[in-house]
């Protein structure tokens, strides 16, 4: 298993909370932010719901660290994993997790990348992935 940042929720809590944000991002009129242009230079806005969820990613250990995310992402693992639906309709929450945290980290060196992954319906896809892990959990005794 990936190592992750310090947190104390568990699996389940991290894909609960990929499961809300599917819910979130799923909706057909939702607006995942907004070009942005100041001084001449281009950007993208994110909306808050996409703020929070990269805080979230981080919070409840999505985001893995460390992790090479660079090196992997060039993976034939890793491209599969981008390029071919029926590969990430199998894919494991490890993947889901490296999945998230290559966008995360990109999008900090390249901003727009996650809307971009919004936009192509990928991430939405990952979130969906999550959710389908979540009701494949067993139930939490107690």
């Amino acid at each position: 298993m990936l190592d992750t940042i310090q947190t104390t929720a568990s699996p389940r809590d991290a894909l609960a909370v990929l499961a809300a944000y599917h819910r979130v991002f799923a909706q057909a009129d939702f607006a995942f932010g907004e070009d942005t242009e100041a001084n001449g230079e281009t950007g993208f806005a994110y909306a808050a719901e996409p703020t929070q969820f990269v805080m979230d990613a981080y919070e409840f250990g999505v985001v893995q660290d460390p992790f090479d995310w660079a090196g992997w992402i060039g993976t034939a693992e890793a491209q599969s994993l981008l390029e071919d639906p029926q590969a990430l309709a199998q894919a494991d929450q490890d993947d889901l997790f490296c999945l998230i945290t290559a966008c995360l980290r990109q999008d900090r060196l390249l901003p727009g990348t996650m809307n971009q992954w919004f936009e192509e319906g990928l991430l939405v896809r990952i979130l969906e992935r999550a959710s389908v892990l979540l009701a494949e959990l067993p139930l939490q005794e107690g």
